[in-house]
């Protein structure tokens, strides 16, 4: 119907102006991040920006792709799956009728690095930075409660229910949003005191909540290094917290409902670190 009331020639069209019609409407069902994330793996796509659709082909795209090999594999992934997205919404235009992105090879890509958590001694730090260190309190919370940064920030006293000791909230998946976040004894005390002396959000200025870089730069990074601790990024958090919750919780289930996940699998593969005591208890009835 558009074309009938704009007629235009499809066959002029390049990939730049593609995605961002593709993203006009695609954007609007997404988090923010997600979005971002689309916009920095297009850049990186940068050898088809000018090429036209009608002459996309499998050589070109996989020299596009192959131009990722010096990153990590995941990104490469996530590189072809735009690709994908791209050449199905070509299709979808009529303007090419083959999904070149299913014949493409990935290349190999860097070895993802080794998964980073907090030690018992960092978490021990912590404890004891608590009413020294100002805003130790986030890593804290993000330790014991396995929210992302970014949900911490967005986390709306309202959200809380100490009564019942959990917070209603989650922002990125569709198995993560509004998930039950149980809160543990330990950390209670620190969630209640952030209720009573705020009045919107657990973290806030004037009512409003902080930015993400704002709490991640100014105030997470800044705790870290005033308590003496290694820096991590906040992500170590979450992945600590699935560390924890695995040594501690044997039903799976409970343990990616409450981090979010849509399997169990997810959470084994990139949140879970091994620690040696539950490794030598793994073969000790051999």
């Amino acid at each position: 119907l558009e074309y009938i009331d704009h007629p235009v020639d499809l066959t002029d069209m390049t990939v730049a102006q593609l995605f961002d019609e593709w993203s006009k409407y695609h954007f609007e069902n997404i988090e923010e991040q997600t979005a971002k994330g689309y916009i920095t793996n297009f850049k990186n796509l940068e050898r088809i920006h000018n090429v036209k659709v009608r002459d996309l082909n499998v050589q070109n795209l996989q020299k596009a792709l192959n131009d990722c090999s010096h990153m990590a594999s995941s990104s490469i992934k996530t590189i072809r799956t735009l690709i994908s997205l791209l050449c199905k919404e070509a299709m979808r235009r009529q303007i090419i009728t083959t999904d070149y992105s299913s014949l493409l090879i990935t290349p190999k890509g860097k070895a993802p690095k080794e998964k980073q958590i907090f030690t018992d001694l960092d978490i021990q730090k912590m404890w004891s930075s608590v009413g020294k260190v100002k805003n130790i309190e986030i890593p804290l919370i993000l330790i014991y409660t396995g929210m992302r940064l970014g949900e911490l920030a967005t986390c709306k006293i309202e959200y809380v229910n100490l009564e019942d000791r959990y917070i209603l909230h989650g922002i990125k998946t569709d198995a993560g949003k509004n998930r039950i976040i149980p809160l543990p004894t330990r950390i209670l005390p620190i969630i209640t005191d952030l209720c009573k002396n705020n009045k919107n959000y657990l973290f806030e200025h004037g009512g409003k909540p902080y930015t993400y870089n704002n709490l991640y730069k100014s105030m997470y990074a800044e705790a870290l290094k005033a308590a003496g601790i290694k820096h991590q990024t906040s992500h170590a958090c979450r992945r600590t917290y699935a560390t924890m919750l695995n040594a501690k919780i044997m039903n799976k289930e409970y343990i990616t409902k409450i981090l979010g996940h849509a399997d169990f699998d997810t959470t084994d593969k990139y949140y879970i670190v091994p620690q040696s005591k539950e490794l030598v208890d793994a073969v000790s009835n051999l």
